[in-house]
């Protein structure tokens, strides 16, 4: 099963480093549950 960041870091392979990419897509989503959540 492939995680939403990897998949993002594979798709932006050819504008930035994939890694980054992901970890920061990681980032924004658990500021995005945390935001519905109420948190």
């Amino acid at each position: 099963m492939r995680f939403g960041s990897d998949m993002a870091g594979r798709a932006e392979q050819g504008i930035g480093e994939p890694e980054e990419v992901a970890v920061a897509v990681a980032f924004l989503a658990s500021d995005l549950v945390d935001a519905l959540a109420g948190k």
